[in-house]
């Protein structure tokens, strides 16, 4: 029986920036939730562990042989999941993510990025952090740029602050990571100043059974920005699990 994918997105976007990924693997069972807070699941006032109960009980409590994967803010809540919820997971898919709780710098910033939402509003922010998460090249690519703006600029205010609370207060789980004894890919951007390559192989090594892979011409979006290796490089660690 092939495995059920289960797809996590990134903050601050939605389930479409799955788009590429579903295609390709059409012939699978994929799950691409929205989070909480976003367009499509307008929520407010939750921590990331909620965010993480909330996927188990929508998505993954009724599914068997998942292959579990979380990009950025996907990718903490893919570790509580796999902490909190381990008995379905076969395999673990860590993209442009960390494994630590907010640093004291971390703090402030995302405390500084909500004062300036709800002074100059969300638009001003989405605008300037949206470019932080890809290449200059596809910042300059009006085309990519304006797709990517199209997903960030429709979400909810209320829910963009709340996902920022829940960032700043989740739980570390690097110490956890020792303790992962499923196969795991772990996947960063070549030009990612957000989690860069270097930083995200010492963090995910203490993984027993990790391949690590850095993806050219991206930043912290790879899926979107070099689908066609993304894609293919998970497709080959599906099938390495049989």
């Amino acid at each position: 029986m092939k495995p059920t994918l289960v797809l996590l997105h990134g903050f601050p976007l939605d389930s479409e920036m799955w788009v590429n990924q579903k295609l390709y693997f059409k012939d699978y069972s994929v799950i691409c939730p929205d989070l909480p807070g976003t367009y499509n699941h307008p929520d407010s006032l939750f921590t990331l562990d909620e965010m993480a109960e909330y996927v188990y009980t929508e998505f993954l409590s009724s599914h068997t042989n998942i292959i579990l994967c979380g990009l950025s803010m996907g990718g903490y809540i893919s570790q509580r999941l796999l902490e909190l919820y381990p008995e379905n997971i076969r395999g673990l898919i860590l993209i442009s993510t960390r494994s630590a709780g907010d640093s004291k710098q971390a703090k402030l910033q995302r405390t500084a990025s909500i004062r300036k939402i709800k002074k100059e509003g969300l638009q001003s922010f989405i605008n300037s952090f949206t470019k932080n998460l890809i290449t200059k090249k596809n910042a300059e690519n009006e085309v990519f740029l304006q797709n990517l703006l199209s997903i960030t600029n429709r979400q909810p205010k209320d829910g963009i602050i709340s996902e920022l609370l829940a960032l700043q207060g989740r739980i570390d789980s690097e110490s956890f990571l020792p303790y992962i004894k499923i196969p795991s890919l772990i996947i960063a951007g070549e030009e990612d100043t957000l989690a860069p390559p270097g930083e995200m192989k010492e963090i995910f090594s203490k993984i027993p059974k990790y391949e690590f892979f850095t993806i050219k011409h991206s930043a912290h979006l790879a899926p979107m920005e070099n689908p066609l290796e993304v894609n293919s490089i998970i497709s080959n660690f599906i099938k390495k699990l049989g």
